[in-house]
């Protein structure tokens, strides 16, 4: 999906923003809510994609691998059923 908009996609689906930021201060570990130059922002994209990169990989080694192939084929057959 492609949103061209000045309006933030956050309201359209009305989700809170005051939730966003605490999710995502508590996820990325923000203290302040900024990020100040690159090196910072770096470190903070670095951890979010080895956590996510941990627990994919935990649950990958977890899971039954046809159940996953499953749930994957399920998603697939529900976005191109909803495109026809």
């Amino acid at each position: 999906m492609l949103v061209f908009q000045t309006r933030p996609v956050l309201l359209d689906y009305g989700i809170a923003e005051k939730f966003i930021s605490k999710q995502l201060r508590e996820y990325t570990k923000i203290k302040n809510g900024e990020i100040k130059d690159t090196e910072e922002a770096i470190g903070v994209l670095s951890e979010v994609i080895n956590g996510i990169q941990e627990k994919l990989t935990n649950r990958i080694l977890q899971e039954n691998t046809y159940d996953s192939l499953l749930k994957l084929l399920w998603i697939f057959d529900e976005i191109h059923s909803s495109i026809e």
